[in-house]
Formats: structure tokens, C-alpha cells, sequence
């Protein structure tokens, strides 16, 4: 299964429904980091990947490291807006986006969650909506990615002037998943 993260950015708190509100895909986060021969053990070895909890607790363990969380900020333009405005309404997918470790830590948390975690999203095409078949869940219904849900928010307090209220999404999609 793939896990992507999905990002809506609304102005004043609403949800983005509007013409001109952004989205943003951020996925395949990958990048050298401070515990990358960790990392690159766990892809090479299932088995080596931390558990879930181990995984949130090392999540947490970056989140909290204020020098660290600027640092990685900073070499990312600080902040989402951006490359937003440079996706011209559409979708923008950044590869290597979080450290490799985080990303990592991340992942195992979400191979952990139950199936009744996940939503399935399911539509037949009618209606203006896009064919598709995913699953997906509210990254505030998982408490292992408090951590994340601050960051996301540090990196998109404003869009065009004004105050947001990001809404993040993780989605997985198996074989016979489609958009």
C-alpha cells in the first residue's frame, strides 16, 4: 500500500470548498537524516522497523526538538504557502519532504492502525466527482501523529494574508485502488 497525506488549506477557519483554496499532496518523504543507517535497515528489513509506539514516541522525540523542527523548516522554504501559490490550484507533490527517519517513523505508525481506522472513499464517476477507490482517515482521529499535525500546522498559519485552519488527511490505496 502507498500513504500520501493530504493537506487543505482553508482561510479564516473554514473548510476548503471555494474556488482558489490549495491542496496539497505530500508524500514519498525521504531525505538523508540523523538516523538514516536506522532507516536504511528498515527498508532493507521488515523486521527492523520500529513498532508503533516506538515509532510515535521517536516522532514525538523530533517534533519536540525546537532547534531541529527549524532547521529542517528552513531547508524547506520555510513553510507551504509558496509552493502553493506555485501549484496554480493544483496538486503538489513533494517528494523527500520530511527527513528520512520521521518519514520512517510515520510509516510505521500507519501500518499499525486498524482496518476500522480507515475510511473507504468509493466513487462510481457521477455527480462531477472523479472515479476513485482509497482509503483514508483524519490525521487528528490518530493520536501517534499529534507531532505531525503541529508541523503541518507551522508550515501553513497563513495563506494569501490570512489565518488558516489546515485540515490534513493521511490516504493508503491497495492494488485495485484507483483515482
Amino acid at each position: 500500500a502507498r500513504f500520501a497525506v493530504l493537506a487543505r488549506a482553508a482561510a479564516d477557519g473554514q473548510a476548503p470548498q471555494e474556488e482558489g483554496e490549495e491542496e496539497a499532496l505530500v508524500t514519498d518523504a525521504l531525505e538523508p537524516c540523523d538516523d538514516a543507517p536506522a532507516a536504511e535497515a528498515a527498508r532493507n528489513d521488515p523486521g527492523a522497523r520500529p513498532s508503533g509506539g516506538d515509532a510515535a514516541a521517536k516522532l514525538a522525540k523530533w517534533a519536540d526538538d525546537e532547534a531541529k523542527v527549524d532547521r529542517w523548516m528552513t531547508s524547506r522554504g520555510g513553510g507551504l504557502e509558496s509552493p502553493l501559490l506555485a501549484a496554480e490550484r493544483g496538486i503538489l507533490r513533494m517528494r523527500d519532504f520530511f527527513p528520512r527517519d520521521v518519514a520512517e517513523h510515520a510509516l510505521a505508525i500507519l501500518q499499525t492502525l486498524p482496518e476500522e481506522a480507515w475510511e473507504l472513499s468509493e466513487q462510481g464517476g457521477e455527480e462531477d466527482a472523479a472515479k476513485h477507490r482509497f482509503w483514508s482517515a483524519d490525521l487528528t482521529d490518530i493520536d501517534a501523529l499529534a507531532p505531525l499535525r503541529t508541523i503541518f500546522w507551522r508550515l501553513l498559519k497563513t495563506f494569501r494574508g490570512e489565518p488558516t485552519l489546515p485540515i490534513f488527511s493521511i490516504g493508503r490505496d491497495g492494488a485495485s485502488d484507483h483515482i
